[in-house]
């Protein structure tokens, strides 16, 4: 359909359906808002879908059954730290003590709360 129409002396005249949309081809903007929108959730999904597939494969990676030996062997350090005494600085006079130990010192020190 022709929505512009020319005077006689070759000007373009808007029509009435110009006059009320302000001269805007109301179909292209509507083409383009509805082709806009399904590129954008076409994106998400596939941006979501690609994220899913990247987590579950870093989740399969740690759960393999495989031990950090490293952090294995810091945690066993650092337990073995919490059930020891041993001298921070001897000159100094600063040790350490177990930590049951320490926690039943403070239990009997300030009371059972």
């Amino acid at each position: 359909m022709d929505t512009h129409a020319t005077t006689g002396n070759g000007h373009e005249r808007l029509t009435e359906t110009d006059e009320v949309h302000g001269g805007m081809n109301m179909a292209v903007i509507g083409t383009i808002s509805v082709m806009s929108a399904i590129l954008v959730l076409s994106s998400v999904l596939l941006i979501q879908g690609w994220f899913y597939r990247v987590q579950s494969s870093e989740r399969a990676r740690k759960d393999s059954g495989q031990a950090n030996q490293k952090l294995v062997d810091l945690q066993q350090s650092q337990a073995a730290h919490l059930k020891e005494y041993r001298w921070v600085d001897q000159a100094a006079g600063k040790a350490t003590i177990p930590i049951d130990v320490a926690m039943k010192r403070v239990v009997e020190k300030n009371g059972a709360e």
